[in-house]
């Protein structure tokens, strides 16, 4: 499994309280960035608002353990907003 799909995993754990979540961090700590970025640029692609939901969820679990990249996290969040919002209005 691929470091992101292992915090997706971990992120649906964390939301059932099991141990899993933890078990699955170990796994992938030393990729969290790269796993952390992978789960955002899905949300980027995806056009099912609440998947990206889910994807940024699971991404903002990994920021919990890696902080320092949460400037970067922030600014492009706040862009996904905008392209929601936008294919809203556009697309309703």
């Amino acid at each position: 499994m691929s470091p992101a799909a292992l915090l997706y995993d971990a992120r649906d754990h964390y939301d059932k309280q099991s141990a899993k979540a933890y078990d699955n961090y170990q796994l992938i700590s030393s990729s969290l960035p790269e796993a952390i970025e992978a789960c955002i640029d899905a949300a980027g692609y995806e056009f099912d608002v609440s998947r990206q939901h889910t994807l940024l969820r699971a991404a903002t679990y990994g920021l919990a353990f890696c902080s320092w990249l949460w400037q970067s996290i922030s600014t492009r969040t706040l862009s996904r907003n905008v392209q929601n919002f936008t294919r809203s209005k556009c697309c309703s």
